[in-house]
């Protein structure tokens, strides 16, 4: 991890998070008072927000990074005893520390967090970022290794990004588990120059909250994998479909989808391949039923949100007619990864039938709500009671 992700550019930084579940449980008042704290004392801090963990039981939670100490989280942070934990971190005393992240710790009576049960158990691949680089800066992503994927991608055939799907065994996760890599190659075999992809993150589903976690905190992940979508399929205008009840994901979104164009990432001439490819947020009326893929293709044409019989598929026939791919955000998310890392590594964990990692929400009466990454094939109860408790 880049020092400066952790430190910062003063060697003091706090990290507070701001998303959705996080500005609900009182995170917007805790940086307020962090703010006010650090003007009082005098302190060079560089205050940073930055996404959700999945960790919803320890909200609002801040993290404390200063050069020669070990990077502090602590949970349940209210803005009255903000004072104290900085003082206190500062004097060395970790004591009211949840777990320690980065740095030297030995000899401290606080966990570190890889050590804990709700954390060691999870392989996050795909939501490992999320709660470490602020969401609305596209600098931060890239010095994690954001865009490599891309990068590699656009120098590829398509056969061979398709290839790399296949032997990863890619798939769907918002719905039946379709093969990625079969979906888009139909796509891909289907004639004309006009298709389009549409990433689906409308998410209707009452309790869940993964694909938001991800837009809100990574959303940079879900833009590069629908951009690979579109080079390996040959489409040059993309959609991502937001539910209306999500307007903080749609902002991170636009955000990124700003400073992607702004950068190269997005655009005319991608990283100067000559590859052209632009995507629209499209946020829809908050019907359930959007989220069926033939609805999602009426609501983005402006129609009433209804299901059609099928077939005709969407990679057939799909938004005003033509070849179209729609992919839920992890799936994206996963592409990726997989470009990055490559299809070996992803393909090591997860069942005979679907490899790599998936998200789920867990609510209701466990110890420890949140949003938990876990190769497939994890059995519920490990999920339940090792990592929710």
């Amino acid at each position: 991890m880049p020092e400066e992700i952790i430190y910062g550019k003063t060697g003091f930084k706090i990290k507070v998070p701001m998303a959705s579940c996080t500005i609900a449980a009182g995170a917007n008042e805790v940086l307020q008072s962090i703010t006010a704290v650090v003007k009082s004392m005098g302190l060079d801090v560089e205050v940073t927000p930055v996404g959700c963990m999945g960790l919803d039981f320890i909200d609002p939670w801040i993290e404390l990074s200063k050069k020669g100490y070990p990077s502090a989280i602590y949970a349940n942070v209210t803005p009255d005893i903000v004072e104290q934990i900085i003082r206190e971190y500062l004097d060395e005393d970790f004591s009211s520390a949840y777990a320690f992240r980065f740095g030297n710790t030995d000899g401290e009576n606080v966990p570190l967090l890889d050590e804990l049960d709700v954390w060691k158990n999870q392989i996050r691949w795909i939501s490992g970022k999320c709660g470490i680089i602020n969401p609305e800066s596209i600098d931060e992503y890239v010095a994690v290794g954001g865009y490599q994927g891309l990068k590699k991608c656009l120098s590829m055939t398509q056969e061979e990004t398709i290839e790399e799907l296949k032997k990863a065994n890619l798939r769907g996760r918002g719905g039946a588990g379709f093969p990625t890599w079969i979906k888009w190659n139909i796509c891909k075999e289907q004639p004309g120059d006009v298709k389009y992809v549409i990433a689906n993150c409308d998410e209707g589903d009452p309790g869940a909250f993964m694909n938001r976690l991800l837009a809100e905190s990574d959303p940079h992940r879900i833009l590069e994998g629908l951009i690979i979508a579109g080079h390996t399929i040959g489409v040059h205008k993309g959609f991502i479909f937001v539910r209306a009840e999500k307007p903080l994901a749609a902002k991170r979104l636009l955000k990124a989808a700003e400073d992607a164009r702004e950068k190269g990432f997005l655009g005319g001439n991608i990283l100067g391949k000559g590859y052209c490819f632009d995507i629209e947020v499209f946020l829809s009326a908050g019907a359930f039923v959007c989220g069926e893929e033939t609805a999602m293709i009426a609501a983005i044409q402006g129609e009433r949100a209804t299901p059609r019989q099928r077939p005709p598929f969407p990679a057939v026939k799909g938004l005003w007619g033509m070849p179209t791919i729609i992919n839920n955000v992890e799936t994206l998310a996963h592409v990726a990864t997989i470009l990055n890392n490559g299809w070996k590594k992803f393909a090591e964990i997860g069942s005979e039938a679907s490899k790599g990692t998936k998200m789920y929400c867990v609510t209701g009466s466990v110890k420890r709500t949140g949003a938990y990454e876990v190769p497939i094939g994890t059995p519920i109860k490990k999920l339940l009671y090792d990592i929710a408790g």
